[in-house]
Order: structure tokens, then C-alpha cells, then sequence
């Protein structure tokens, strides 16, 4: 187990506290609105995605941008996506799925665990470039904006300083921008409301050894 697992354990613990009678009627971490309802899950990794929002995509990346957001990130069990919001022609983040899938794995070593109840976390990071190399050389989450778990900030933090960027017009803009990212767990299908209970039991027992 990584220690990043265990970092993650060891914090949601106190919030299955509050909700393992709350799990089997699905109740989110996070409140979202009814517009902000996702579409169902796509199975299986998808290879070749769009850079920019579709039409057919989930309503996290329809929605328009706030000011300064340059990226949205949706992990969900199966799947990351990445879609950019302007300024394509100065800035582009590569395609890049064997560092996506490799990532996803580190976010379904604990979507697995604790997938006995439906979770929504966000959090928004602004990004500082080099103005000279193009990487990124700060990372701080915008205030107000960070995940509601330490360990959820750390995976995004951290899936984030992979990211590197191209400039098609060989100038290194902008350099400062924001990232949203959301993660998607969901309820496993066909886990019964005692099940789920049972579930959430184990696992807090599990962080007391």
C-alpha cells in the first residue's frame, strides 16, 4: 500500500464517521446542483478525446469557464479527461493517455476501497510557469477551493506537476493560469444498502490495525 493510500485512509476515516449511516442513500461529499448532475459513466478508458469540450461530453466540461480557468480534469473509475478552455493557439497540452491511465490508477487504488457510497470532490489550483522553460514552478491551490480530504489536495497536486505544455507560438504564455479538477466515485452498482453498511464498517475497522 502507497503511502499516499495511507495518508487518505487515516483522514477520510473521520468523515465516514459522520456519514456510514448517511452512505445508503448516496449522499455526496460535496453538494452539487441539479444542473451540475453528470452524465452516466463512461466504461472503460477512452483513448482519443478531444482537447477542447464537446457537445457530447459530461456537464462538468460544458459549463463555461470562470476567469483565469484554463484546464478541467474529470477522473471518474474508468476514465480521465482533460479538456482546455482558449487560448489554444498559445498554449496546448499534449495528448497524453499512458501518463492519464497510468495516473488513474493511483485515484482507483482508493475509488475501490471506499466505493460503497457516491463521493464528488473538487478543488481548483493555480499554476505559475517559468517564464524561461515553460514548467511548472508553483502550484497553490485559489482560496476557498481546496478538497475537503488532505489526501485528495496531494493526489491532485501531485497528478498535476506531470502535466507539460507547448507553446505553438514559441512564446511561453500565459504563464499563470488555473487547473479544476473533480473526482468522480461512485456507489458500486448493485451493493445493497446493508451491504454498503457492512462495507463502510470494514473499512473503519481496517484503519484501526
Amino acid at each position: 500500500m502507497s503511502s499516499l493510500s495511507r495518508l487518505f485512509k487515516y483522514t477520510i476515516v473521520l468523515f465516514l464517521f459522520q456519514s456510514l449511516f448517511a452512505c445508503v442513500s448516496g449522499t455526496k461529499t460535496e453538494e452539487t446542483t441539479g444542473d451540475d448532475k453528470a452524465k452516466p459513466e463512461v466504461q472503460g478508458f477512452v483513448e482519443d478525446q478531444p482537447a477542447e469540450p464537446a457537445s457530447d461530453d459530461d456537464l462538468f466540461f460544458q459549463k463555461p469557464a470562470v476567469s483565469g480557468e484554463l484546464y478541467r480534469v474529470l477522473i471518474t473509475g474508468t476514465n480521465y479527461s482533460v479538456r482546455q478552455y482558449g487560448q489554444t493557439s498559445s498554449i496546448q497540452r499534449p495528448s497524453d493517455s499512458r501518463g492519464d491511465k497510468e495516473q488513474l490508477k493511483s485515484y482507483q487504488e482508493i475509488h475501490d476501497e471506499i466505493d460503497f457510497r457516491d463521493w464528488e470532490i473538487e478543488g481548483v489550483l493555480d499554476v505559475r510557469l517559468n517564464p524561461h522553460t515553460g514548467q511548472i514552478e508553483q502550484l497553490q491551490y485559489v482560496p476557498g477551493h481546496n478538497p475537503r480530504t488532505y489526501q485528495a489536495a496531494k493526489l491532485f497536486q501531485e497528478d498535476l506537476t506531470r502535466f507539460r505544455f507547448k507553446f505553438p507560438q514559441g512564446v511561453i504564455q500565459p504563464i499563470r493560469f488555473n487547473v479544476r479538477f473533480r473526482w468522480v466515485i461512485k456507489r458500486r452498482p448493485g451493493l445493497s444498502d446493508e451491504e454498503a453498511k457492512l462495507k463502510a464498517i470494514q473499512y473503519l475497522k481496517s484503519q484501526k490495525q
